[in-house]
């Protein structure tokens, strides 16, 4: 295999992974400012409690 992925395998079902603040922190930062989508009337009514 060729590229960025040569010595690496893919995750197992089930397996972890730990994660240090830095990359975590790096992974979210565009989610504060990514527009905010209303949920649809079905999806809305899945949420609601019986």
């Amino acid at each position: 295999m060729d590229g960025v992925c040569r010595g690496h395998e893919p995750l197992k079902e089930g397996q972890t992974v730990q994660v240090d603040h830095d990359l975590l922190l790096w992974l979210v930062k565009d989610l504060a400012t990514l527009p905010t989508i209303a949920p649809d009337a079905d999806a809305a009514s899945d949420l609601s409690t019986p």
